[in-house]
């Protein structure tokens, strides 16, 4: 089988489950196209990746040569009205869809056209019309992969792309039964867990907890719905006692960056709180492994939400120990007291409350990180060789 996966940038750092779903794939045999709507897509040595174009020559060629056989995406009257119905809904960002619109031909004669070939959109984004579009023209299958209720683009241009998708999954119960209930969809959403690599986080399990300090870290991108601000504060309401032995390190880069860092300096926490900035997977995951807690304290913010970040699973496999809030799908796998810890996104109170209890009583907890272990290894992909 052969999968062309249209995505807004590859590899992206937050969204490295997407990477080791093309891992499996090919190790199974099968071979993958990555299309990347961001012209500007950062280089890898690894994978091919063919990026769009702002180069009016090369658009405007691949525009006529589809046109000779009366095969333009461009051109047809299905992709000008999604791209303005897009448009209409998210008016800001009106060159982003004309320079998609324009880049379908020039994208479109990159396919490796075989028999058996199936589009991947990841998300409902702006790289999602792309993909639905070249799958509606060119008639391939196209397999939609949802993470979260979010997305960027309106109802009509979503119940278009549902009705057409051969194949629909959903990461949580939760993301699959919100968009059922809002378009009464007949085909049955399935439930698939996002990839992790269960082999490379088994082999990191020898690796020590941090000694002699309580170690928090966050891990997600800087930005409101990861719930961070929440976090700092309701750390700050620990009593003295709790605090003297803690460390706090965040990894990851985003727009709230400068926010957080003003926060713990007029709180006085300089020498508690780190900020890492980005880091690559591996050592993103050996500081996970070294940490006493996980603490994911997501958020709903207006226009997003997580559904279950990867790091949760991965926490898991490494037997760290998971402070949760309730938002999207993470209950599914954190149940409190059991798996993890888990509390009400909206109360501080009960996250500073939820986060004292683990901090005094820390070195009972063996069993829950056990059992989160056992649900990772049922729920998700077995482990391949």
């Amino acid at each position: 089988m052969h999968y062309v996966y249209f995505l807004s940038r590859f590899p992206h750092y937050s969204e490295t489950f997407i990477q080791e779903e093309i891992d499996s794939l090919i190790k199974s045999g099968n071979s993958v196209q990555i299309i990347a709507l961001n012209f500007k897509n950062p280089k890898t040595e690894k994978y091919t990746v063919t990026k769009s174009t702002i180069n009016p020559f090369a658009l405007l060629a691949a525009i006529l040569k589809k046109e000779v056989n009366s095969e333009s995406i461009v051109l047809s009257t299905h992709a000008v009205k999604t791209i303005l119905s897009a448009i209409w809904h998210d008016k800001a960002s009106i060159h982003k869809y004309i320079l998609l619109w324009l880049n379908l031909d020039y994208l479109a004669l990159t396919i490796h056209q075989t028999k058996q070939l199936t589009v991947v959109n990841h998300f409902l984004f702006r790289s999602s019309v792309a993909g639905y579009l070249v799958a509606h023209k060119l008639a391939y299958p196209l397999s939609l992969k949802l993470h979260t209720k979010s997305s960027t683009l309106g109802d009509s241009v979503l119940k278009r792309m549902f009705e057409f998708a051969s194949e629909i999954s959903a990461i949580s119960s939760n993301c699959a039964s919100h968009f059922s209930s809002r378009f009464g969809n007949n085909k049955k959403i399935q439930i698939a867990r996002q990839y992790i690599n269960k082999n490379a986080l088994v082999n990191l399990q020898h690796l020590k907890k941090t000694s002699g300090k309580f170690v928090i870290i966050c891990i997600g991108r800087l930005v409101p719905k990861k719930g961070f601000e929440q976090f700092i504060q309701a750390y700050v309401d620990l009593s003295t006692e709790l605090k003297q032995n803690v460390c706090i390190s965040f990894i990851g880069e985003g727009k709230e960056l400068n926010n957080l860092k003003s926060i713990v300096e007029n709180k006085g926490l300089e020498d508690v709180v780190k900020f890492h900035g980005r880091l690559n997977h591996l050592n993103t995951i050996k500081h996970l492994r070294k940490a006493s807690l996980l603490v994911v304290p997501s958020v709903v913010t207006e226009f997003d939400q997580d559904g279950i970040p990867t790091v949760i699973p991965e926490a898991m496999m490494l037997k760290t120990l998971i402070l949760a809030s309730d938002v999207g799908g993470i209950s599914e796998l954190i149940s409190d007291n059991q798996t993890g810890f888990l509390y009400n996104s909206t109360s501080k109170i009960e996250l500073t409350e939820k986060l004292a209890n683990i901090i005094k009583n820390y070195n009972t907890f063996e069993a829950i990180t056990e059992s989160a272990y056992s649900k990772v290894l049922n729920e998700y992909q077995p482990i391949t060789s």
